[in-house]
């Protein structure tokens, strides 16, 4: 009986060590930073566009207030890349980040002196009539953390953020072909990238499974005296 008990508590500390990677993090789908909070902004108004209005960068990355974007995967022909000038929803000031006419690419987000994100946030539209979801990763050291998806209104401002714990990439793409994230083409679009911060004010993961292993530790120890 001693050893099952033991037994047990060696399974709990898996579980609590199995879900320390993802604990912390906040989806938000209304926009939760404050104008005046913002530490970075990534608004796509400096990027240089050829006369049919693409970035000249290709697929990126684009760098702007420490934001960094890029389309992993986008598609290269010649009326191919990021049309920074599409209408859509949800885009404010001149430019955003849209891939042109579709690709089978995803957009990846990051700071471009690879520290970690402690909140982000950003706006999103679609060039496609038939989509209806954002799907998002998050990732952390590369390592996945969080994944899902985020209802997508055609007709409306849509806004999706992340905040919590650590994290130091997110990767968003649409459903336009499919809900498989690494294949079918997408017509997503992103603007207004805001960060408040880096690295959130919470328990780092060592500190969680050290805590963890504190307290297996003297379930065991109490299981063995029985």
């Amino acid at each position: 009986m001693k050893f099952k008990y033991v037994k047990s508590t060696a399974a709990a500390l898996a579980l609590i060590l199995s879900n320390i990677a993802n604990a912390g993090i906040i989806m938000h789908s209304e926009d939760y930073i404050d104008d005046t909070s913002r530490a970075h902004f990534n608004g796509f108004e400096s990027m240089p566009m050829n006369s049919g209005e693409l970035f000249t960068g290709g697929n990126g990355p684009y760098v702007e207030d420490l934001i960094q974007v890029e389309q992993i995967n986008g598609d290269s022909g010649a009326n191919d890349g990021i049309w920074a000038k599409h209408n859509w929803v949800g885009a404010q000031g001149d430019n955003s980040w849209y891939p042109n006419i579709g690709d089978y690419g995803y957009t990846s987000i990051t700071l471009s002196d690879s520290s970690d994100f402690g909140s982000i946030g950003f706006n999103f539209g679609t060039g496609g009539r038939s989509t209806t979801e954002i799907l998002f990763e998050v990732y952390n050291d590369g390592v996945l953390i969080l994944k899902g998806s985020s209802a997508l209104l055609s007709d409306s401002i849509n806004y999706l953020g992340f905040s919590g714990d650590s994290f130091d990439e997110v990767r968003v793409k649409d459903n336009f072909g499919g809900s498989n994230f690494y294949s079918g083409r997408q017509t997503l679009a992103i603007d207004n990238i805001e960060i408040a911060g880096n690295l959130a004010d919470v328990p780092e993961p060592s500190s969680l499974a050290i805590f963890a292993l504190g307290v297996i530790g003297l379930l065991s120890r109490r299981a063995i005296k029985q």
